[in-house]
């Protein structure tokens, strides 16, 4: 089964070969993977005034092997695929994910949006200084306003602590983008605190391109972050998306 089919069919139970996340001291939660500052792509980073951060691997949900990149409060996180391949991301509540191919290697990434620490426009200018060499770009925003809108007892709490009681019992959304260009969000709720198990509340597609130029608006020279921010709000809303599966 395809990702897409396997997330829909199998949604009472998706078992991750990995923990989504790991237990630190005091009942802090960590992410699955470190992130790093990435060497990667230095060329390519060496004029910018922030670094790119590293984190991520190989993730199986039940039968799907897919690539997955991790979050990075206040960066911008990449993950280099072995090959071109389904990829996932977690913990969405604004951030967009990315997955684009450089000199025939494939990336995934995601972005941090939102807050002080907010990404659009490090990103903006990270794509503006591979744009020259891009082969392939898709980005797109799970959608965080239809799991703000889940029956009270799914939804996450107004301030997120990173515990294993309240990670334990909200919903979570995750993006997927696959190998043959569908883009999904996924809203998954926990079946225990193994931080493996969880069954799908509801499947989302959307519509969006593969192709570098059909995300040039978002790459204009804007004058501040705040025009940035608006556009990109503005593009993600005016996009296609249809509701594949619900489960609430």
């Amino acid at each position: 089964m395809t990702l897409v089919e396997t997330l829909i069919r199998q949604y009472d139970y998706l078992l991750l070969s990995k923990p989504i996340c790991r237990r630190g001291p005091g009942g802090v939660l960590l992410p699955m993977y470190d992130t790093r500052p990435s060497s990667r792509l230095r060329l390519y980073t060496r004029n910018l005034p922030y670094p790119l951060y590293e984190g991520g691997g190989l993730l199986r949900i039940n039968d799907c092997l897919l690539d997955s990149v991790i979050w990075k409060e206040g960066g911008i996180s990449i993950h280099r695929m072995p090959s071109r391949m389904d990829a996932v991301s977690f913990d969405f509540s604004g951030c967009v994910m990315a997955v684009f191919c450089l000199h025939g290697i494939w990336y995934s990434a995601h972005i941090h949006m939102g807050g002080s620490n907010d990404c659009t426009l490090k990103w903006i200018a990270f794509v503006q200084q591979i744009r020259p060499h891009l082969e392939a770009l898709c980005m797109f925003r799970p959608n965080v306003l239809r799991h703000c809108v889940l029956p009270e007892k799914f939804r996450f709490p107004d301030s997120f602590a990173n515990n294993e009681q309240i990670y334990a019992t909200m919903a979570h959304l995750w993006g997927a983008v696959t190998a043959t260009g569908r883009f999904v969000s996924l809203c998954v709720y926990p079946l225990d605190r193994s931080f493996r198990r969880f069954k799908v509340l509801f499947v989302e597609e959307h519509y969006l391109g593969m192709n570098p130029t059909y995300y040039a608006p978002l790459f204009q020279p804007f004058r501040s972050q705040s025009e940035a921010k608006r556009e990109w709000d503005v593009f993600w809303r005016s996009r296609t998306h249809r509701l594949l599966f619900a489960n609430y």
